[in-house]
């Protein structure tokens, strides 16, 4: 069987991972030995991450193979630790007492303001972890809206917030999830917004330690990049002592959820943007830095960019089916 899309996934430093060349199919196999998220899942000891290293991977290929990865709907998470992390450590299962929160990255809604199934796989990969926590995490529910397309709105033509359907959505399906354990990021419009305000807004004042990131798979290898640049950044240039959470990040299958055409746009789009980042990212050395970027140039936030507002992205109609 050939891989006809693979997703490059980077930095496992923290994971304990074998490599096994697998002749014929130019890649690598990545076996992680973290733990599972729970007894129900140790029984999927089956599953694997695929892993490519960019010199083996084909020419335009970028994502997983979905007919490879036939998975349960939670995937195995993978731990990536920060330059401020004391030590690389095991975190057993996903919903353990050493993590106080997870945060629920926004994927989009659709017309009638409700979530698309990628966006509710992962509130239920949210769900599970708060409910295996010991200490009652938090649930941080990220997004305002995006720029790729207008609101839907209320009867009352309010705009409907991502991180509201988000929490409706939870209060619905997940009535056992208190909702004083439940917390919303209004401000951010894209991946990179939901990065540095959920460390802004929340991570810092309270002083979190070890937190999880929960998003799909496709959506993967550019969050985690920016996630990982993001919350590294000191506030004071050259400061070794400044503490930063840890994270921890858990992907949620991708299976079944869109035309394979669709799904190889958006792989491609989020692989052009990871890497756009991640070349803005060299001329960080502060969160100050970031912050001035963000707000000086940022299509969605850069106040002299406001005549931007409403004007059609770059997005292609096979990308905007899965905003």
């Amino acid at each position: 069987m050939t891989l006809t899309m693979f997703m490059r996934l980077t930095a496992y430093s923290s994971l304990n991972i074998q490599r096994v060349l697998r002749i014929g199919h130019s890649r690598w196999e990545h076996k992680c030995s973290q733990h599972y998220n729970s007894p129900k899942e140790s029984s999927h000891h089956h599953r694997r991450c695929f892993v490519l290293s960019s010199h083996h991977r084909p020419q335009g290929c970028v994502c997983f193979s979905r007919r490879v990865l036939s998975r349960p709907l939670h995937s195995r998470p993978y731990t990536c630790g920060l330059a401020q992390a004391a030590s690389a450590r095991d975190d057993g299962d996903v919903g353990d007492d050493e993590n106080q929160a997870v945060i629920v990255l926004a994927g989009g809604l659709a017309n009638d303001g409700s979530l698309p199934p990628w966006v509710t796989r992962r509130v239920d990969a949210a769900a599970d972890m708060h409910r295996n926590s010991k200490h009652n995490m938090k649930v941080v529910l990220c997004g305002g809206g995006t720029p790729h397309k207008p609101p839907p709105l209320l009867d009352t033509g309010h705009p409907i917030l991502e991180s509201v359907a988000l929490g409706l959505d939870l209060a619905k399906r997940h009535p056992d999830v208190a909702l004083e354990h439940v917390l919303r990021e209004t401000a951010s419009y894209d991946t990179i917004g939901n990065a540095y305000y959920s460390l802004v807004i929340h991570a810092l004042p309270l002083r979190w330690k070890h937190v999880t990131v929960v998003t799909s798979e496709f959506h993967m290898p550019r969050s985690q990049a920016i996630f990982e640049q993001t919350w590294k950044l000191p506030i004071v240039a050259g400061s070794q002592h400044e503490e930063r959470p840890s994270l921890t990040f858990h992907a949620v299958s991708d299976e079944g959820l869109m035309a394979d055409d669709d799904y190889q746009a958006r792989c491609e789009r989020e692989m052009k943007s990871r890497d756009a980042f991640l070349e803005n990212a060299k001329a960080w050395e502060t969160l100050g830095d970031f912050s001035n970027w963000l707000h000086d140039t940022h299509r969605c936030y850069a106040v002299n960019r406001q005549d931007e507002y409403g004007m059609p992205t770059e997005a292609t109609a096979k990308e905007l089916k899965s905003y």
